[in-house]
Formats: structure tokens, sequence, C-alpha cells
């Protein structure tokens, strides 16, 4: 399946427009393709019962997991996201993270972490994120010094790759080997859950 997806476009830098609206997420669909190879690829190894998307937009992903079998949730900031979403998924899209189940198998998070804005957030963050996930996580961001990003005007947190490593294996996950086939691999961060 991944061999049939042409990709040659989703490496151009995109300007999205900052405003969460309904061209937000329009535009965004280029971006959402390359994370769906990558997480496809990931789910062929771990084969989770259950993940959480955080910062699901309007729930596409959940909507391909519930698809091959698998139990999602999301949780997502803007209302307005939510609404977009496809009517079968809407009611697992949180707003709330106390709303969410104790655990899940997987946790997936794409250009998530860089729109926080400060460092506590992003402690605060990754702790929450710790304590949810059994198993381990998917982090896609967007990191300084890295060519393959798209130009946001709401990233905040523009630090090195090592940092947000440090990060994670502070709170406990410990990021492993990006396989060398995955698409974007300078901006993702695999972690397992320190035993």
């Amino acid at each position: 399946m991944r061999e049939h997806i042409a990709h040659a476009d989703l490496k151009k830098p995109i300007q999205l427009s900052g405003e969460y609206d309904r061209n937000y997420y329009k535009e965004k669909a280029t971006l959402e393709q390359k994370h769906f190879i990558m997480t496809l690829q990931y789910i062929e190894h771990l084969k989770p019962k259950s993940v959480l998307d955080v910062g699901c937009g309007t729930g596409l992903f959940m909507y391909c997991f519930n698809y091959f079998g698998i139990t999602a949730h999301g949780l997502e900031i803007k209302e307005d996201a939510r609404t977009f979403a496809h009517e079968s998924i809407r009611d697992s899209i949180y707003l709330d993270k106390n709303r969410l189940d104790d655990s899940y198998d997987v946790i997936f998070s794409f250009d998530v972490l860089e729109h926080l804005e400060t460092e506590a957030e992003v402690d605060e963050m990754i702790m929450f994120l710790r304590k949810k996930c059994r198993r381990a996580a998917l982090f896609s961001i967007c990191m300084a010094g890295d060519t393959n990003y798209y130009l946001d005007a709401t990233h905040r947190m523009f630090r090195t790759k090592s940092w947000w490593i440090n990060k994670l294996e502070t709170y406990g996950f410990k990021v492993v080997k990006t396989p060398e086939h995955f698409w974007y691999k300078s901006q993702i961060l695999i972690a397992k859950v320190k035993k």
C-alpha cells in the first residue's frame, strides 16, 4: 500500500494560516498523508488494541484506526476541529483530557508539542502522555535545524532533537532508533515506556 502513494509533494514547505478553521484543516491534508503512512508503518509492528491521538484535529487517524479494528480516542483543544470530524468518531474526540481512558497501548502526537508556549507546558504534557501510555509513543515534532519542516505561524518551541529526546527520557520514555524507511525521519521520535 505504501508504495502506491505519491509523496513528492509532501516534501514542499507549506505555509499554514495559523487560524484553526476549515481552511486550516484542508491546507494540512498533505501533511496528514505523511503522518498516516508513518502511522501504518508503526502499527504494523506494535499491533495495538487501543490508541490515543493527541492533537487529533478532525480525527482522520482515529477513523482509520477504527477501520483496522483498533479502539481510538482523540484529544483536541479546538472545538472547530471536532465539529468537522466524521460523525462516527466525533464522540471519541475529547476536548477535556480528564475524560480520556486511564491508559492506551500506543500514543500518537503529530505536530503538537512544538505548539506549546512554555517549557513548563511541555513538561506537563509529556508527564501526562507518559501516564496514559502503556507501551510506546510516536512523536512528530518540528525541530530546530530540521530541513523537513513546514512553516506554521503557531510554532513556539523550536528546540533541537537532543533537547526533545532529553525531555521525553526525563519523564519516563526511552527514545529508540527511528527506522531508516520512515518518511520525515528527522522529525520522528519513537519512544517506549521505561520499565
